[in-house]
């Protein structure tokens, strides 16, 4: 009769072990791979549901609370309430950027002259006075940006995003991943 000894059932346990270590890492990097693939699916359809949106409206949509869907990006998202996924959290928000650009040239206003009085020759009056700065006037246009953030304590999923969007403009700073989203609305 074959039975089975202390030494054997050890023996047996520590080859299941050893399959179960060389098997769990590869099982967790693949689980690691599909939530990256999430992540990257729900950024695209965040980003072009904003596109959308703002070439239907002329605007981005209203910024969002973390988890959110923006109105206007509901469509992208059927039948999910929300942004919030196993490891990580998206977000849109907007931006405002402000850039000076020169103002347009001042009409030039002709003195005023009594009724009786000669216009002067050369045209110059003698109140008239170099302006205050000799510096080009600047005017403030303000335009809005919209940004998609992933909000992740996975570190590597956050530096995961940076390397798939790595041609778009996109950042790391402490546990979010930002993707401003290029262009103005189209409106």
């Amino acid at each position: 009769m074959n039975r089975i000894g202390t030494g054997d059932a050890m023996m047996g346990l520590a080859v299941v072990t050893l399959l179960l270590a060389a098997i769990l890492p590869t099982l967790r990097a693949r689980a690691f791979d599909r939530v990256i693939e999430s992540a990257v699916a729900d950024v695209d359809a965040l980003r072009l549901a904003a596109i959308r949106s703002s070439s239907a409206t002329g605007a981005w949509p209203a910024a969002a609370a973390p988890g959110i869907v923006p109105l206007g990006a509901a469509a992208a998202f059927p039948g999910d309430s929300a942004l919030a996924r196993d490891g990580y959290t998206l977000e849109w928000r907007l931006w405002e950027r402000v850039e000076e650009v020169p103002a347009p040239p001042r009409p030039e206003t002709p003195p005023v002259l009594d009724a009786d009085e000669e216009p002067p020759v050369g045209g110059l009056v003698s109140t008239d006075a170099p302006p205050d700065s000799a510096l080009a006037e600047v005017i403030e246009v303000v335009h809005q940006e919209g940004a998609i953030v992933v909000h992740s304590s996975r570190q590597l999923l956050l530096v995961a995003l940076l390397r798939h969007f790595g041609s778009d403009v996109s950042f790391v700073a402490d546990t979010m991943w930002t993707l401003l989203v290029s262009g103005e609305p189209v409106g």
